[in-house]
């Protein structure tokens, strides 16, 4: 069965009113571990259903998806919200809940007042974001969840605060990126392939995207560090 064959299977549920009852009957058809997941993360959210409220900070070790880091966003706004996962594959579909989670707090309190800015200065912060991330991303420096993460911290900041959250994540990402080609010994090499990069509008992304030149590095640190400086000035 197809993505959009179920999407429109629970959609029919759900007009009809039965879409508990359906999860529970497919749910019984499901591996016993599965299931068992399933009861462990209810339970999980119905404690945080009673523990949290809006302010409170979050820290979720091995968070796999993040299906209670999305609770955590949804019972406590407002609050800051750390998730670690270690695996590669669901680290990425984690860092895609926290990038939409971040830009929904953000455009939620943007709409109730309770913002940084209002709700068009926050639509206007993700542009911003989006905007300004863009063009590393199209020439390969850097990957798809750096611009969204920007542009979702965006709805937060506002478009000025954004731009200088990117000015800053701009030098200390070149900080780190000197670092961590003096501590592999490819300083040059990093300066020669970075050039490359640049002057040939992105032609020539397997001087940094070639796993066996080990050019990588993460560049969401650098965006927390812009942002927080972003914030602050």
């Amino acid at each position: 069965m197809t993505a959009g064959m179920r999407s429109r299977l629970r959609g029919a549920a759900r007009r009809l009113g039965v879409e508990r009852q359906a999860l529970a009957v497919r749910r019984r058809f499901l591996p016993a571990i599965v299931r068992a997941d399933i009861r462990e993360t209810e339970q999980l959210v119905a404690l945080l259903e009673r523990v949290l409220e809006p302010g409170v900070d979050c820290l979720d070790v091995g968070a796999h998806e993040g299906v209670l880091l999305r609770e955590m966003v949804r019972l406590a706004p407002g609050g800051r919200h750390v998730a670690w996962e270690p695996l590669p594959a669901l680290a990425d579909a984690l860092h895609r809940v926290l990038t939409a989670g971040i830009a929904l707090v953000g455009l939620g309190l943007a709409a109730i007042g309770l913002g940084r800015v209002g709700l068009s200065l926050s639509f206007a912060g993700c542009l911003v974001g989006l905007g300004v991330m863009l063009p590393g991303y199209l020439i390969g420096a850097m990957g798809g969840g750096d611009v969204k993460l920007l542009a979702a911290v965006g709805t937060l900041l506002g478009p000025g605060a954004t731009l200088r959250a990117f000015v800053a994540s701009a030098i200390v990402g070149g900080l780190i990126a000197i670092f961590v080609a003096w501590r592999r010994g490819r300083f040059a090499a990093t300066v020669s392939g970075a050039t490359a990069l640049v002057t040939s509008a992105g032609s020539r992304i397997d001087e940094i995207s070639d796993t066996r030149r080990d050019n990588r590095f993460a560049y969401a640190p650098a965006i927390a560090v812009g942002v927080i400086v972003a914030a602050l000035v």
